[in-house]
């Protein structure tokens, strides 16, 4: 899952995370077009679903049904979900590197 680093790194700072895990992974599900079709979304809900790596992994395993049609043909959108992915993992990477410096500032990482 693309977004492990930023749920570690939420994780980190905040101790009880559970309920929020939940709020989130539900989130997610529902602006990937996993429950709900992207198309029926309102427009700046849309926006966002383009921009989760999530989204376009999903709708690159669609792209190969016979009767359902993509967002983007199959080319653009696999070029869409690596560049995407690259994105979300550095973002990560920073989140987590920002919350450990955080924690060891404040004296906490022992605490794990």
């Amino acid at each position: 899952m693309v977004w492990r680093l930023i749920f570690t790194s939420i994780s980190l700072v905040y101790k009880k995370v559970g309920d929020l895990a939940n709020i989130l992974t539900f989130l997610l599900q529902l602006l990937t077009g996993l429950v709900i079709p992207i198309r029926s979304l309102p427009k700046f809900m849309q926006y966002i679903c383009y921009i989760c790596p999530t989204t376009w992994a999903i709708d690159s395993v669609r792209s190969s049904l016979p009767e359902i049609s993509p967002i983007l043909p199959f080319g653009f959108g696999a070029v869409i979900l690596i560049v995407s992915v690259l994105i979300v993992h550095f973002l990560g990477q920073f989140l987590l590197r920002s919350a450990e410096r955080k924690m060891q500032r404040d004296g906490l990482l022992e605490l794990y």
